[in-house]
């Protein structure tokens, strides 16, 4: 089997966080399928131009450990135009994927992450070549109406003629369904946790009596609402819980916002904003806290939560969407969103378990069997393989 993997973003280097779900994905996938390709017309913005770091301009082929990427890099000329955006995208891909058959061959099957703009991509191919394509939806602006009339209709096309529609959580599929009335049956099938996660050790390095180190990993943003995370801290601390600590790791907009409230609030020797860490380094962090808590809006699968599982740690989550599908009964507490009060109840509650080592290994195991890669790519081959006889009925 043949897959081609058409994302719509993908990590831009090393330990790069943003798209790295889809780079592990089709990783996994090629060490179970014959060939696995991967296609992204990179459309950087223009402010790259003036980037020391920028990667090179061109068509670039790349061996990535055990898949085909051919990508090129360019600029969108039009990000305030979205038909600009999207005809770049298709225009660039289309060429891309002429160099990908001349090189690696012909694929059986396409699989597009996120209609807009990979989904579009896939379509347009699948017109001119007949080879069938299934699309995975990952986009959180469903939840929030962010997306145009325009590009609403573009989804809707994409959804309507792919052989199969994926989304990565139930929330999402509700929503896709309900909502918007998108394109026929919906299955879910989650993103992979990699496997550096499953076979990172567990053991702590001391022996740990409670489960005060709390640790978000995400980007700094509005959504992610690390400020109700720094406010629960506050509630913590004025409640007596000076033991409890929160390191938030990431980097984005809100940087600067909430080192100022933390300061305000005193809490300098309690929250600590780690900033960016490479996924190669992620395990090691997260498996040195005790606990891991998510304060977002809207996820659409919420992956952090999972891997968070895979180490053992129990879970702290806003019902933000996703992670309501992740977080059983023995893993840890859903509280309401937008809510700090809440947070800090649940933090306080997780912290007052005893730590125990059994429990950590009961809840790798739980992960394992959802979310591993066995698990994941086993339905995902299956979808394939449905696909492509339905093809050829």
């Amino acid at each position: 089997m043949h897959v081609l993997v058409i994302p719509s973003w993908y990590p831009q280097f090393e330990g790069d966080p943003g798209g790295s779900f889809f780079r592990e994905q089709a990783i996994a996938l090629a060490r179970r399928v014959e060939k696995v390709g991967v296609l992204f017309p990179n459309q950087r913005s223009l402010r790259e131009l003036w980037n020391p770091n920028s990667s090179e301009f061109g068509i670039h082929y790349v061996d990535d450990a055990g898949t085909h990427r051919v990508q090129r890099n360019g600029f969108n000329l039009t990000p305030r135009y979205e038909k600009g955006v999207a005809s770049q995208f298709v225009h660039h891909g289309i060429r891309l994927y002429a160099s990908y058959v001349e090189r690696y061959g012909v694929p059986d099957i396409i699989h597009a992450h996120s209609a807009l703009y990979g989904g579009l991509l896939a379509s347009e191919i699948a017109c001119n070549s007949g080879i069938p394509y299934v699309v995975t939806e990952h986009a959180s602006g469903y939840f929030k109406n962010l997306l145009k009339p325009q590009q609403l209709l573009w989804a809707g096309k994409v959804f309507t003629y792919s052989m199969t529609n994926i989304a990565v959580s139930q929330s999402l599929k509700t929503l896709l369904k309900d909502r918007y009335g998108f394109g026929k049956e919906w299955k879910t099938i989650p993103n992979i946790v990699s496997e550096d996660f499953f076979v990172h050790p567990i053991e702590p390095v001391e022996q740990r009596s409670t489960r005060g180190r709390f640790i978000n990993v995400a980007l700094l943003n509005p959504n992610k609402r690390q400020d109700l995370l720094i406010e629960a801290m506050a509630i913590c601390r004025n409640l007596g819980r000076t033991d409890l600590t929160m390191t938030i790791a990431g980097y984005g907009v809100e940087h600067d916002r909430l080192c100022r409230r933390i300061n305000d609030l005193g809490l300098g020797e309690q929250v600590h904003l780690a900033g960016m860490v490479s996924r190669d380094q992620m395990p090691a962090l997260m498996a040195a806290h005790d606990a891991f808590v998510l304060s977002s809006d809207y996820e659409t699968f919420g992956v952090v939560v999972a891997e968070a599982l895979a180490l053992g740690l129990s879970c702290v989550s806003t019902r933000c969407g996703g992670p309501a599908d992740i977080i059983g009964a023995e893993d840890g507490l859903i509280v309401e969103r937008g809510n700090a009060q809440l947070i800090a109840e649940a933090m306080i509650r997780i912290s007052d378990q005893p730590f125990d080592m059994g429990e950590r290994y009961a809840r790798r195991n739980r992960c394992a069997a959802r979310f591993s890669e066995d698990a994941v790519c086993r339905e995902l081959i299956a979808v394939y393989a449905n696909a492509m006889c339905g093809l050829c009925e």
